[in-house]
């Protein structure tokens, strides 16, 4: 009788408990589903640097809006991996600065968000390995893991006689050092600071694109967003500008020589 008494206290217990838990669960949704928090990933990238740089120092005040808009950047490691595309579905984050075809497999798989601007140009590099001539010599290239228009563009550079290897971005580096391959595409936020031969990738296809939820398009943190990044961008070609933008990729100081890199870009940024 006594055992009979405590299990159904228990079973009584656990009833309640699950109650207060769900709850608590809908509450915690319905608050997600209503906040106007803006959280946008940014890839360790240049195009992340830049709309880290824009979100850090030019939402709010600086562009002339009276109280801050509720816009916070989060560090995505790879824009290319399945935990970026995973936080933008679940609702963590309601836009991110993307490679292309990461960003149109997303779209195509989930039509709340949509892409709404191309948003770097030519801020990937192939940077050569010191232990071959410059450009020449180049029989392996290595390229990051996912990203076919960076094979594409190596096609139409070099054509289909060399062998083009497919390595995830973080390794990319350390295959070059170790030669594993005679070059490879970097995005320039990399190699910016290795003292290496390198020439720019050039394309018409943008390096990043920027996706965005839907339901912000047009809102007041869009708004502020797309005029801070307009500001950042015009303040990248300041020394100073630059060399705070890029503590969100080093924690090493920035030189003239390596400025002097960053301005004989041909980059171009977002289309207005």
């Amino acid at each position: 009788m006594v055992l009979n008494k405590i299990n159904k206290a228990l079973q009584a217990f656990l009833i309640t408990t699950a109650s207060v838990i769900i709850v608590i669960g809908i509450s915690f949704l319905e608050k997600s589903n209503n906040s106007s928090e803006f959280i946008i990933g940014c890839p360790n990238s240049i195009g992340g640097m830049i709309m880290n740089f824009a979100v850090k120092y030019y939402c709010g005040a600086n562009i002339g809006i009276e109280e801050d808009p509720p816009i916070s950047a989060y560090l995505v490691a790879d824009c290319c991996s399945p935990k970026t595309g995973i936080s933008l579905t679940s609702g963590e984050l309601q836009g991110a600065v993307m490679c292309p075809d990461s960003a149109k497999e997303l779209v195509e798989k989930d039509d709340r968000f949509m892409i709404v601007s191309d948003f770097t140009f030519n801020t990937e590099i192939i940077v050569f390995s010191k232990s071959i001539s410059f450009a020449e010599d180049v029989k392996k290239i290595g390229y990051m893991n996912g990203q076919e228009r960076q094979r594409k563009n190596l096609e139409a550079l070099y054509g289909d006689k060399l062998n083009y290897i497919p390595i995830m971005a973080t390794s990319l580096p350390y295959a070059l050092e170790l030669g594993e391959v005679d070059a490879a595409v970097l995005d320039f936020g990399t190699g910016l600071q290795m003292d290496n031969d390198f020439i720019v990738l050039e394309s018409d296809i943008p390096t990043t694109v920027l996706v965005i939820a839907k339901d912000f398009y047009g809102s007041e943190q869009y708004e502020a967003l797309d005029a801070a990044i307009a500001e950042a961008c015009k303040d990248l070609d300041n020394f100073e500008g630059f060399s705070e933008a890029m503590h969100f990729l080093s924690a090493d100081s920035i030189d003239g020589k390596e400025f002097e890199k960053w301005l004989s870009l041909d980059r171009r940024y977002p289309k207005k």
